[in-house]
C-alpha cells in the first residue's frame, strides 16, 4: 500500500488496527539533528493514516491492489519534537472521499499526549 522502501518507509509495525512508529537514530542524524525533521514528521503522519486506514478503504487496500500517496496538508501542530528513541501510536480517521481522494483526521501521541495532528489530503492510485 506504501510506495516506499527503507529509509523513506518509516512505519514500525502495525498490528490489531494500531499502527506503531519508532522513531529511529538514523533518522534525523541522517538529516543533521537531533530530532526529526517536520516534513519527516509529516511523512510519518502520512504513512500511518494509510495503514489505519487499511480497513475502512476496502478491498483495494487491504489486499495490497493500491498505493497511497501524500497529495496535500492542512493544519498540521506540532506539540512537541519527535526524537530517537521515541515509540509513537498512529491513529487516523476518514472525514470525507472523493473518488481516489481521501481527507483525513490524522495524529502521533506518544504517552497518550498529542505529538503531531491535522488534516491530510491522500490519493489512491490503483
Amino acid at each position: 500500500m506504501l510506495p516506499h522502501a527503507y529509509p523513506f518507509r518509516l512505519l514500525d509495525r502495525g498490528a490489531d488496527g494500531a499502527v506503531g512508529v519508532l522513531v529511529s537514530g538514523n533518522a534525523a542524524q541522517l538529516r543533521g539533528g537531533h530530532e526529526l525533521p517536520a516534513f519527516l514528521a509529516v511523512e510519518v503522519l502520512a504513512q500511518s493514516a494509510l495503514s489505519a486506514l487499511g480497513e475502512p478503504l476496502g478491498a483495494q487496500a487491504s489486499n495490497g491492489g493500491g498505493l497511497g500517496l501524500l497529495a496535500g496538508v492542512q493544519e498540521v501542530r506540532f506539540h512537541a519534537e519527535l526524537r530517537p528513541g521515541d515509540r509513537l501510536l498512529a491513529s487516523a480517521t476518514l472525514l470525507g472521499r472523493l473518488g481516489p481522494l481521501l481527507k483525513v483526521r490524522a495524529e502521533l501521541r506518544r504517552d497518550g499526549a498529542v505529538v503531531v495532528e491535522g488534516e491530510l489530503l491522500l490519493a489512491m492510485k490503483p
